[in-house]
């Protein structure tokens, strides 16, 4: 079994403690499963049936989401899409595409629908702890994002209640707590 490093599992704990694993071929849901659990999953939940992801998404509120590109009952482009679109909280949570089919094609259609890092079959255990190595450091990304969102918003505020006023308000007296 493929060792980390406690800085490693560290980083990407937020990220694996809940996995939801989107693929129809049960035998390659069980091995991502198991190295996924080797990380530091605590749970791990499989689906084939793409129209039962919504569901389950919103249940788990996923750190990280593993989807297979096609198979049966699975378009994993357009479930990435109705993830990304969604008012899920996990929507912004990163998503590997694990698939044999690493065409150029594939790849950008991939991308552009929303996916963080494609990973192709066969793989290693390494291969799929940089793929999650790299959508922490995404999510890590995305929550500095929304916080720096909310201070450039408060700010702006700020700025036209000082304005409106004619004066600088003190900064105490309209900054939310929450800042």
């Amino acid at each position: 079994m493929f060792a980390l490093d406690a800085k490693t599992m560290q980083r990407i704990a937020p990220v694996v403690r809940r996995v939801l694993i989107v693929d129809p071929n049960p035998a390659a849901a069980r091995l991502l499963m198991d190295l996924l659990k080797g990380f530091g999953s605590r749970e791990v939940v499989v689906e084939g049936d793409e129209s039962r992801v919504l569901d389950l998404a919103r249940e788990m509120e996923p750190g990280l989401i593993c989807t297979e590109r096609a198979g049966p009952k699975l378009d994993g482009e357009a479930l990435v899409r109705r993830i990304r679109r969604s008012s899920l909280s996990c929507r912004r949570a990163p998503i590997i595409m694990v698939t044999a089919e690493a065409t150029a094609s594939a790849i950008k259609g991939a991308r552009d629908s929303g996916v963080h890092e494609f990973l192709r079959k066969p793989f290693t255990s390494g291969d799929l702890q940089r793929r999650i190595g790299q959508g922490a450091v995404i999510a890590e990304d995305d929550e500095l994002a929304e916080e720096l969102a909310k201070q450039i918003l408060f700010l702006r505020i700020y700025h036209t209640i000082s304005q409106y006023l004619g004066h600088e308000v003190p900064y105490f007296v309209v900054r939310p707590a929450s800042l």
